[in-house]
This record gives C-alpha cells, sequence and structure tokens, in this order.
C-alpha cells in the first residue's frame, strides 16, 4: 500500500539528525523502531462489531451506563462488561477499534474515535454491536507520539518492529532517543465526565468528549466542537472554534464546560448548546490534569512525571459560585494524583500508587483525605455514581460499595492480564 511521505517525515528527520551529529565520535548501533501498518478505512470499518470477549491488558478510560461498564484497551478497542452483579463482573464482548482512546454512550448508540474520525455505533444488544456512522475530521490533530500521522483514507490497524542502524555517540542510551517511537499505542492525550448521568450514563475525569443533554462535546489539543445528538444514531458537528493550547480534557456540568489544559481549567457557558462560549479562566502551573464540577466548586488534580513537565501533587478546589472569576480556595497535597469523580460530599481520587483516596469534601474549603485504599498497582481513574464507585488500576477493574459510609466494601473485581 502507498502512504503519502509526509506521514514519514518525522521519523526520517530524527534518524538523519542522529546520523549526522557529532560525527567525529559517532558509532553505528542497531536500535529498534516501531512501524505503522495502515488499512483502509472502508476495510476497517467493515470489521467494527461484536467479537468474542478477551483479556484486558492496556485499559485505558471507561463510561458507565446501566448494567454496563464500556472499557476501552488504550488503541484497540472497547470492552463491554455485565455489571449486573457487581459481585461477579462479566466481560461479554470486545468491539475492535484501531486506534481508539476514548468512549461515550448515549442512549443505545455508542462513540468511540478512531484515528481521526468519530465513530457511531448501535449497542442495543451488547453482544451484536452494529457500526451505524462515522464523522470525519472530528480529531484533526490527532496524532501519535511516536510521529506518525493517518491521512482521510487510511487508519493504523497495527505496528510491526524494524531493526535500524543510526549513528550514536559511545555511551548514548538509544532507549532515550527513541522512547515515543516505541510506544506505539500512546496519542499525545493524556486521556471530563458528564454531569447528566441519568439518561447519558457517566464517564471519566480524564476523557476527550462527553455528553450533556442532547449534544455532545469534543476538544483535541486546541479545539472545541459542539456535535448535535438529537438523533443519536445520526449526529452532526455545529461548531468547531480554537480555544487555546494543550487542551486534555472535557467536563460538561449543567450549563458549563469545565476544560482542563496543561497549565489552567476554561470555564465555557453552553446555554446555546450550538456555540458554546468562553465565561472564565482559572490558571495554574504548568502540570497535566483532569477537572470536574458541581455545583459551586471545581476540583483539579495536578500530578508530576507526565509530559507536561510540572513537580506538583495536589488537588486544587476552585471556588466557582462567581463562575465568572474562579478563586482557589483549598489546596490538598497528595502523592501522584490522577482520575477523580464526585458523588453528594464524597471525593474519589486515584492517586497512582497511593490507590484510591476518600474525602470528605462536605466543607469544600476544609476537604480533607478520610480513607485510602492501597491496590496494589498504579490507580489511574474512577466513576462513582449510584453508591458504587468503579476503579481502574493497572491490575483490575475494581468496584466498592459506599452506600453505607463510612463503612466502604469493595465488591466486584476484574482482572486484567499482566
Amino acid at each position: 500500500m502507498s502512504i503519502n511521505l509526509k506521514y514519514q517525515l518525522l521519523p526520517a528527520a530524527m534518524i538523519m539528525l542522529l546520523t549526522l551529529s557529532c560525527q567525529k565520535e559517532l558509532v553505528k548501533t542497531k536500535v529498534t523502531i516501531m512501524e505503522p501498518v495502515y488499512g483502509l478505512k472502508e476495510d476497517v470499518y467493515k470489521d467494527i462489531k461484536s467479537q468474542d470477549p478477551r483479556d484486558v491488558e492496556k485499559p485505558g478510560k471507561m463510561f458507565v451506563l446501566g448494567q454496563y461498564v464500556y472499557l476501552t484497551e488504550v488503541g484497540k478497542g472497547i470492552h463491554i462488561i455485565d455489571q449486573s452483579n457487581p459481585d461477579n463482573l462479566v466481560n461479554i464482548s470486545f468491539i475492535p477499534i484501531p486506534g481508539n482512546q476514548d468512549v461515550a454512550v448515549k442512549g443505545n448508540y455508542l462513540y468511540a474515535d478512531c484515528a481521526t474520525d468519530m465513530l457511531v455505533l448501535d449497542i442495543s444488544n451488547p453482544t451484536n454491536v452494529v457500526f451505524t456512522k462515522n464523522l470525519t475530521d472530528v480529531f484533526p490533530d490527532k496524532y501519535y507520539q511516536n510521529g506518525y500521522y493517518c491521512d482521510n483514507q487510511h487508519v493504523i490497524v497495527d505496528w510491526k518492529a524494524k531493526d535500524t542502524m543510526v549513528a550514536l555517540r559511545p555511551g548514548q542510551n538509544p532507549g532515550v532517543l527513541f522512547a515515543n517511537w516505541q510506544n506505539a499505542d500512546a496519542f499525545n492525550s493524556t486521556a471530563g465526565q458528564p454531569g447528566f448521568a441519568a439518561p447519558s450514563g457517566i464517564g471519566g475525569s480524564t476523557a476527550r468528549f462527553g455528553v450533556a443533554g442532547d449534544f455532545m462535546y469534543t476538544v483535541t489539543s486546541q479545539s472545541l466542537s459542539a456535535i448535535d445528538v438529537h438523533n443519536p444514531a445520526s449526529p452532526v458537528v455545529t461548531s468547531t472554534n480554537s480555544i487555546g493550547w494543550d487542551i486534555e480534557t472535557i467536563y460538561p456540568y449543567r450549563n458549563h464546560l469545565f476544560i482542563g489544559s496543561r497549565n489552567g481549567v476554561y470555564i465555557y457557558n453552553i446555554d446555546n448548546p450550538t456555540q458554546p462560549v468562553e465565561t472564565s479562566y482559572f490558571q495554574h502551573s504548568n502540570v497535566c490534569d483532569p477537572a470536574i464540577a458541581d455545583d459551586n466548586h471545581a476540583y483539579i488534580t495536578l500530578r508530576n512525571g507526565t509530559e507536561c513537565e510540572g513537580f506538583i501533587n495536589e488537588l486544587n478546589v476552585i471556588n466557582v459560585t462567581n463562575i465568572a472569576q474562579p478563586q482557589l480556595e483549598q489546596v490538598v497535597a497528595l502523592t501522584n494524583p490522577r482520575g477523580l469523580s464526585k458523588d453528594g460530599n464524597l471525593l474519589f481520587i486515584c492517586d497512582g500508587h497511593a490507590g484510591l483516596r476518600i474525602l470528605n469534601a462536605s466543607v469544600p474549603s476544609q476537604t480533607t483525605v478520610e480513607q485510602t485504599f492501597p491496590l496494589a498497582s498504579l490507580t489511574n481513574e474512577v466513576i462513582a455514581i449510584n453508591n458504587i464507585a468503579y476503579v481502574i488500576a493497572e491490575n483490575g477493574l475494581y468496584l466498592f460499595d459506599y452506600s453505607n459510609y463510612p463503612s466502604v466494601v469493595q465488591k466486584g473485581k476484574m482482572n486484567f492480564k499482566s
């Protein structure tokens, strides 16, 4: 298959730079890089349908609606998990979607990203999912960290290892130079959470799109799109506007969008759902963050150890009673916080290797950690709804029942393949 040369220029240029620099001291060294295998969109989309369940190996984001949990397999597709019996989670099917990162659901329709497109799938029968439609170029700036892009006709369906000779200085570690190339499934996103849980389910705090009423809102690294989903089977993009740089997450809550970026949170009003309007901006340090909100406060976790290069690990509690002038109200020190969710007065935070934290936010200015549950592996994302906290850790999906808080009981667990 012939692929446009421009999608391979970046890796080629990097090799050339490595070869030409410091020529007097260079030593030829063999390194392994990952190269993409492309498929035609029309062929790939024909194969997007239910398959037999498979082990979860690299969990990503999730969406909870009714008796099902929809869990992404980073870069591969979506697992459908039946949690009608929380003590016995059952993985019932898998939807293969190359390059997938995010998922949202409205009624009987599931929305998922595939390269630059948004896909619409009929999930009225979760074991017989049907591809319905695709919206092109909803995510036009989506790229893989190793420098490859997809064009309008192709999708990266797999990766193959290739040995390449490069010139390095003595003692130079090629693993550092080629780390991003070898991270074949990672996208430029880090990976909000819809505030309309009843009709449209609830997603995780690290999502790049979410449903609010009859509209869905998506973000790329620099733009915000509004998509009309009055007819869930046939969504229509109504507007796309540039909003800044390094945009990461989106959280629709009531008539506002809380949009997380590397150095702050943008707040947009959606009284006119077709054309969101910026209301205010809260600036923080240059650190990766997801953000969620309730009626009067926003909650932001900031952490280090990411491409954002920050050195902060904390929760920021922001007073948004005056939505036009958000104010920092409290800072809570944490270990390495990631996804978060709030139900009533309880705030749930995945704090990296420290585990799941439960905080009392009944008085937001005095938010404190009350309980911690170590999970023997890094915790990434949490959704709290109907007295159940759904927690994604590297080693499994955990369900915690907090209906009799402060008593918290672990219910089911689905182990992931290590």
